[in-house]
């Protein structure tokens, strides 16, 4: 399979996104099935009526990755999913994207999202002190001693977060 039959394409009006949906909420849900504290969207519809701008993954017609931005101080990625099937070729995209868009959004990562967006070589550079996240989170947080990390409640699950890229702020 060769990267080259892949696009990505920016999606923003609804009505477009209404038309792959239940595609991209599936691939969410698989996603985010393992990952503690899961989706952070009540349901499909819940995604559709508060996200800003939808950046989909295509190879062959089929949809393997996706990044989901809300429109909250600049557009910050709230979601990333990719079909395991094409991780490859997913990955090379995410990678691209999220070097392109490092000094224009921003984004609340933990576990295997982190791990695989420090390795990006750019990545570093765009870590935000724990310190401006309580600023820019507006949420109760506490600080790690690394002054990077962070802990909050998620869905009632206390996670270990880091905020990369350049917020609105």
């Amino acid at each position: 399979m060769k990267s080259q039959n892949s696009k990505t394409i920016t999606i923003k009006a609804i009505n477009t996104k209404q038309k792959i949906l239940d595609e991209v909420y599936t691939l969410l849900e698989s996603t985010y099935k393992n990952v503690e504290g899961g989706l952070n969207f009540e349901n499909k519809y819940d995604l559709l009526q508060n996200t800003s701008i939808w950046k989909v993954i295509y190879f062959e017609n089929h949809i393997i990755g996706v990044l989901i931005y809300k429109a909250k101080h600049g557009l910050k990625m709230v979601a990333c999913a990719i079909n395991e099937t094409y991780k490859n070729i997913a990955k090379k995209r995410l990678i691209n994207i999220f070097k392109k868009n490092f000094s224009k959004t921003w984004m609340e990562i933990s576990e295997g999202l982190e791990r695989f967006i420090l390795k990006i070589s750019t990545s570093k550079k765009f870590i935000i002190t724990n310190k401006k996240a309580k600023v820019i989170l507006e949420k109760s947080i506490q600080l790690c001693s690394d002054k990077l990390h962070y802990i909050r409640e998620i869905n009632g699950v206390k996670k270990t977060k880091i905020l990369i890229g350049t917020p609105n702020i």
